[in-house]
């Protein structure tokens, strides 16, 4: 999502506040889904549309709870004016990282890029209070590396943090559902130079704002319709209800007294339903809650994901829930169904009546995107430190003290990285007058001492034997490198022999999507559900084996 610059080529258009989908000017009606466009303002400048060719031409469409394509917040100042634009074919791709991550391996001559070599902390003057350089760990090693006019933390959030998150959120447990590193490494750091902290309230949820551990990472539609319609109810540990089921989330937010707000929740929920709400997902009446899920439910109920019984006392056992409480909360919910009228404000028709079983439950908890909350900073990316003042050569950028003081509008975080990650770079390589002087630092390493590139490595082909192919595609860390043996038109097997996906979800995801290519002899296989970018990255590598296609 950005805001748009002027321009006198690009044609305006208005966005439906429903769906996103542009329309021309003179429409009443959303061409895709019919909301009126009565009010919608058009006095946003036009933008042209990317010029960069789309990263991932077989990216696949927006679906199965993937947000859409909209402000989130359409009612608030400033919203018209906001546009999304795609740098690939489909949101949710890594279209817009991997375009970025090209563009500095292609200037890798100019740009030194060190892997593995985390930061531990900032040195600072003493005398002066700039930062003029950081610890880093490196092969073993702490170095320090020197920084002549300044450092940008883009560090992200802390939500894979249970101390942070156990402070700011006040639950006894979280599930991240941003990046696996974001453990809040840089709130230590700034803390320790004295930086002002902010935003810490602040925080995005994805779905219904909760989810099973196990599908932490696919909880990230705007709201998941199985858990909000039918024969299916939200309980604390109490095993009473305590809010409508069908609210609208926004971000993990419900409106409440008109502000858009994270409602209290108890530190136990379970969501709990019947056979005719199973029976409705089979038949396609509700989607399935997470893309992932089978239709049956039998294996999540296999691998303990969801519990199964006869009996809601069966439920009450297996999450020790007092199971009077538990038949009084669903008798009392489906009296409600039909008298059409709920305690808690749920709508009469998003309610039915609890059948006779089996019965299912789950429990959830609370998912956390990402976090905003880090070091305050100026408009021109300073950090700001505990006297008001800008901590010399000191920037941040990104979600890492994010601007965003409570609601997040959709994409505005990715705005933010692009707009913050240009101030900073650019305000921390201008010269400066205190500059540190890095001939007389005493350093080791210099321009050209970077790590080399994955985009510069390539396995050794030289030894194919008949029908054996290699090919390469592009994944969310870097190239997928395979070779491929075919019999005619018929895929014989896959053999991943160079990647750098995420160990626990990319890895996993290439040893599941060659099991399924082997059995079934092609690359058109289903994607894995969480792991997008990771699967059309192995079908491109495999594809280009078979075509040999670069």
């Amino acid at each position: 999502m950005c805001f748009r610059p002027p321009s006198v080529d690009a044609e305006s258009t208005v966005v439906c506040p429903n769906c996103g989908a542009s329309n021309s000017l003179d429409a009443t009606n959303c061409k895709k889904c019919g909301t009126g466009l009565d009010g919608v303002s058009e006095d946003a400048p036009p933008m042209k549309a990317p010029e960069a060719a789309a990263i991932a031409p077989t990216a696949m469409p927006a679906r199965n709870n993937l947000p859409r394509l909209a402000p989130s917040y359409p009612e608030l100042p400033g919203a018209s004016s906001i546009r999304t634009n795609l740098i690939g074919s489909s949101i949710n791709d890594g279209a817009l990282w991997r375009f970025l991550k090209r563009g500095v391996v292609d200037r890798k001559e100019a740009i030194d890029c060190w892997y593995s070599s985390p930061v531990t902390a900032l040195i600072q003057n003493p005398e002066t209070g700039a930062i003029v350089g950081v610890e880093i760990e490196r092969d073993g090693r702490k170095l320090n590396i020197a920084a002549k006019n300044g450092v940008v933390m883009a560090l992200g959030g802390y939500e894979n943090s249970a101390s942070w998150t156990q402070q700011t959120i006040d639950k006894p447990k979280v599930l991240p559902a941003g990046s696996l590193y974001n453990e809040g490494d840089g709130m230590r750091m700034v803390q320790a130079a004295g930086a002002k902290i902010w935003h810490t309230n602040a925080w995005k949820s994805g779905g219904v704002g909760l989810a099973p551990e196990q599908d932490r990472m696919r909880s990230m539609g705007d709201n998941i319709e199985f858990f909000m319609r039918g024969s299916v109810v939200l309980v604390g540990g109490d095993a009473n209800r305590y809010i409508a089921e069908d609210l609208e989330q926004r971000h993990g937010r419900v409106l409440v007294g008109g502000t858009w707000a994270v409602p209290a929740r108890p530190d136990e929920n379970y969501f709990v339903f019947d056979e005719s709400q199973r029976l409705a997902m089979e038949a396609g009446e509700v989607p399935r809650p997470f893309p992932n899920w089978s239709s049956d439910l039998s294996p999540e109920v296999e691998s303990g994901k969801v519990v199964k019984s006869d009996t809601l006392w069966g439920i009450a056992e297996a999450f020790s829930l007092d199971a009077a409480a538990l038949k009084a909360t669903i008798d009392a919910f489906g009296e409600a169904a039909q008298a059409g009228a709920d305690p808690l404000g749920r709508k009469p028709e998003s309610m039915r009546g609890f059948d006779d079983g089996p019965y299912y439950g789950m429990e959830v908890f609370p998912v956390v995107v990402n976090t905003q909350g880090g070091p305050e900073r100026t408009a021109r990316a300073e950090v700001v430190g505990l006297d008001g003042d800008p901590i010399p050569h000191l920037y941040a950028a990104g979600e890492f003290g994010s601007i965003t003081a409570r609601n997040a509008q959709s994409g505005g975080n990715l705005s933010e990285c692009i707009v913050f990650g240009k101030i900073a770079g650019s305000e921390a390589a201008a010269s400066k007058g205190d500059a540190l002087d890095r001939a007389s630092s005493g350093g080791a390493f210099g321009p050209g001492s970077g790590d080399g590139s994955v985009y510069d490595e390539a396995p050794d082909a030289s030894e194919l034997a008949s029908g054996e192919a290699v090919g390469v595609g592009e994944g969310l860390g870097g190239p997928i490198w395979v070779k491929v043996s075919s019999e005619g038109e018929s895929i014989a097997s896959v053999e991943v022999l160079r990647h750098s996906e995420y160990a626990d979800i990319g890895a996993v995801a290439l040893g599941e999507l060659v099991r399924r290519m082997d059995e079934a002899g092609t690359a058109e296989v289903d994607a894995v559900a969480g792991a997008t970018v990771t699967s059309m990255g192995l079908k491109e590598a495999v594809r280009n084996a078979l075509t040999g296609g670069e």
